[in-house]
């Protein structure tokens, strides 16, 4: 009986560990295949130990090698949510730690909420158009991120020399909207930066974006205003009228008499910068100017002259006139009374000249002028001088209009030395090449030269154009055109 017990158990022994031994090879559907398929499964983990997010974008986390199910937290919701099915938003710049928290076992991910490198587009001008004055005006600074939003936008306003003058920070920005903030000159000390160009620029993520520059002016060097359509520049001396130059597209009114007391000044612009802002003369004077030039020499095509009275002002030379020498703008409701005289003398001479503008390629409306223009050539050359006077403009261009204006003035031209070219004198212009519509003159028209070249006109010396509705109702013994190979109607 013990031998047979003894026989069991070592037979049950041998079974025993045979039933434990690995299978190492073969196809037997037996336990021991199924022992080997639960040792080479892997172990669940997460998707991402560390994970960069974009502001107001998504990243999706995952539990590998796990079927159940998955809780998700986060550590802070102001920098980052997470979904239900692991979907992570970034919300604010910063870091925090997402969680998921499995039947028995959490894991964990840092996330770090990032802007992309965002580019932008960046602006700064003068609310309400003009300059930016100090205290006259604000300059409003504008955003606007382009393709991805950003949670933040640093801005900064630099001096031309590059340092930092002012900072501002802009938060939750939406892709292609603007944003916008009003800046009044002063540093982040709260005062005013000195006068130079100043430029905006904007970091997002680490693309910077910048405007052009806006220029700032820490004096005015007027009366007040800023040079803006609302806010016009005050105009009170010689001083202020010196400083338009500084001004080219400025609206600028005059609130007082302007008297020169027989002084002068360089003409204000020229023909490579023109003036092209408005200049409103209020109906008041500027008077008694004795020089050699038009107090402006040339107007652009935007540039506007009104409500301006010339008073008792005389300009010596030749190709000029008293108030504006080229005119490619508008010159309306204005006067001019005074003298414009030029004599020439020498071989080929030219006297030319008008009494308000010497050419006029742009309008003149509403106008008025009284004095005396006196041109005069004195040269012998038997083919090239030549004597041209105006009442209102020596020459009205092809794209010159003069209309409902009225002269005054007593013209006269004489070029008694020449011969071919000789002498052209108009109560309003002395060659016309553009249009007169409804304008008069009045004063003695007289024009003196050799032969039969000289012309004298009750409206224009010589017509090569259209007078149409205008008349002259002075004593000379004058036709409406001296020349006329144009209409007149």
């Amino acid at each position: 009986m013990t031998n047979k017990l003894t026989r069991f158990f070592a037979l049950l022994m041998v079974s025993l560990a045979l039933l434990s031994a690995p299978v190492i090879s073969g196809s037997y559907n037996t336990p021991f295949a199924v022992t080997a398929e639960a040792a080479s499964k892997k172990s669940p983990s997460i998707s991402a130990k560390k994970k960069t997010v974009y502001y107001k974008s998504k990243v999706t986390l995952k539990i590998n090698n796990y079927k159940g199910k998955v809780k998700w937290s986060t550590s802070n919701e102001k920098i980052a949510k997470v979904s239900s099915k692991g979907e992570v938003t970034g919300v604010a710049l910063g870091e925090c730690t997402i969680k998921a928290k499995t039947s028995n076992k959490t894991f964990k991910c840092t996330v770090t909420v990032k802007d992309r490198n965002v580019s932008s587009s960046v602006g700064i001008k003068v609310n309400g158009g003009g300059y930016f004055v100090k205290g006259e005006s604000t300059a409003k600074v504008t955003v606007k991120p382009k393709k991805y939003n950003a949670a933040k936008a640093t801005v900064v306003i630099k001096n031309a020399s590059g340092t930092t003058v002012y900072k501002k920070t802009l938060t939750k920005l939406e892709k292609n909207k603007s944003y916008s903030f009003d800046w009044d000159g002063k540093n982040s000390k709260g005062k005013y930066v000195s006068t130079g160009s100043y430029t905006v620029k904007v970091k997002i993520g680490e693309k910077v974006s910048s405007s052009s520059a806006i220029k700032f002016y820490a004096k005015n060097d007027f009366a007040g205003g800023n040079g803006a359509k609302k806010n016009p520049f005050v105009v009170k001396n010689i001083t202020h009228l010196k400083k338009l130059v500084k001004y080219p597209k400025g609206y600028f009114k005059q609130a007082n008499d302007i008297d020169f007391k027989y002084s002068s000044i360089p003409s204000l612009f020229t023909a490579d910068a023109p003036f092209k802002g408005t200049y409103d003369g209020g109906n008041k004077y500027i008077k008694n100017i004795s020089g050699t030039a038009a107090l402006f020499d040339t107007v652009g095509e935007k540039g506007v002259i009104k409500n301006v009275r010339m008073k008792n002002c005389s300009v010596m030379g030749t190709y000029q006139a008293i108030m504006v020498n080229n005119n490619y703008g508008k010159i309306s409701s204005s006067n001019v009374n005074g003298t414009v005289t030029s004599t020439v003398a020498g071989s080929d001479s030219f006297a030319k000249i008008g009494l308000m503008v010497y050419n006029n390629y742009g309008t003149i409306s509403n106008c008025t002028t009284s004095g005396q223009v006196s041109a005069i050539a004195t040269g012998s050359s038997t083919w090239g001088d030549k004597a041209d006077a105006g009442g209102l403009a020596f020459y009205n261009a092809s794209t010159g209009k003069i209309i409902s204006c009225t002269s005054k003035a007593n013209v006269s031209a004489a070029s008694p030395g020449g011969h071919y070219q000789g002498a052209s004198a108009g109560g309003i212009t002395a060659i016309n090449e553009g249009l007169i519509n409804s304008c008069e003159a009045n004063g003695a028209i007289t024009a003196d030269g050799l032969g039969d070249c000289d012309f004298s006109g009750g409206i224009a010396g010589e017509n090569r154009s259209q007078i149409l509705d205008s008349y002259y109702t002075g004593e000379s013994t004058v036709n409406l055109a001296g020349m006329n190979n144009g209409v007149i109607a």
